[in-house]
């Protein structure tokens, strides 16, 4: 939010930057006011795939960790502060996640990784619960998009509170506000 602020006071735009953090910050309130009702125990464990291997992740005081909170769930491995950590497979199946969630990757999809032996034996994967994060230009975690990987993870962590949420509405609403609507569609 202070690099927009300080964009718009560089650029002469101050009151676009304003607008543009005030819709940031609106749109993760609005989940975070849906989510305020579930207990922490009932939070649903997610473990986060990288795009470089199935055993990259994020754990505890990281972006990704950030972006697990705001959704409603847990991170895994939030307890090991490292913003980027390889693990093993003994310790996946350790963490058991409700959920598994996937960076972009054009070389694996969550059908792939349901079909690998090893991964069978996840409750995410035996649940079906294995999702991919569109390409980076939607979701980026480090620009005022990601509210929409986080209304993603909320819907795919709470289906049943966010059933009424059409991602694709969001999406358009999203591209069409940032980009005041000199966007077109990619």
């Amino acid at each position: 939010y202070r690099e927009i602020t300080d964009l718009g006071r560089l650029t002469g735009r101050s009151e676009r930057a304003a607008d543009l953090v005030r819709y940031t910050q609106q749109g993760v309130a609005r989940i975070e006011a849906r989510l305020r009702s579930i207990p922490e125990d009932r939070l649903p464990g997610i473990y986060y795939m990288w795009a470089q291997g199935p055993l990259e992740t994020s754990c505890g005081v990281s972006t990704v960790d950030d972006l697990i909170r705001l959704a409603g769930a847990r991170n895994v491995c939030a307890s090991i502060p490292r913003e980027h950590l390889v693990v093993n497979m003994e310790r996946i199946l350790s963490w058991n996640p409700d959920l598994i969630v996937m960076w972009y990757n054009t070389r694996l999809d969550p059908d792939d990784l349901m079909k690998e032996g090893q991964w069978k034996a996840v409750s995410a994967v035996r649940k079906g619960r294995v999702h991919e994060l569109p390409d980076v230009f939607l979701c980026d975690l480090w620009t005022l998009k990601f509210p929409y990987a986080v209304r993603m993870l909320a819907k795919w962590s709470h289906p049943n509170l966010f059933q009424d949420i059409d991602l694709g509405k969001e999406k358009e609403a999203m591209l069409e506000f940032l980009y005041d609507g000199k966007l077109h569609e990619r």
